[in-house]
This record gives structure tokens, sequence and C-alpha cells, in this order.
């Protein structure tokens, strides 16, 4: 598996971490829930993914 291919999986992976974590937080009204953490693993997940796309060479 190329190197670039990789680095856009794992940006996948924690974009769906971080819907995970984001459902979990619509679910759990009553209580205050990480929504921080969930938005920080979407903007990660998006910029390793660009990055795994445009910028790692094989």
């Amino acid at each position: 598996m190329s190197k670039s291919l990789r680095v856009t999986l794992s940006g996948i992976i924690l974009i769906l971490a971080s819907l995970f974590i984001m459902e979990i937080c619509v679910i759990d009204v009553q209580t205050s829930g990480p929504e921080g953490l969930a938005l920080g693993l979407f903007v990660l997940g998006l910029i390793i993914s660009i990055a795994g796309i445009f910028f790692v060479k094989e």
C-alpha cells in the first residue's frame, strides 16, 4: 500500500471517529458532551486526508 493511501485512510478514520463522538453528543443531550473533541478530530481528519491526497509522495 502506498504511503499517500495510508495517510488518506488514517484521515478518513479520524473523520469517522469524530462523527461517532458527535453522535454520542447528540444522543446525550442532558450533559455537556465533548463537542470540541469531535470538532478537533474532524478538522484534523480533513487536514490529514488533504495532505495524503495532495502532498505525500510515494
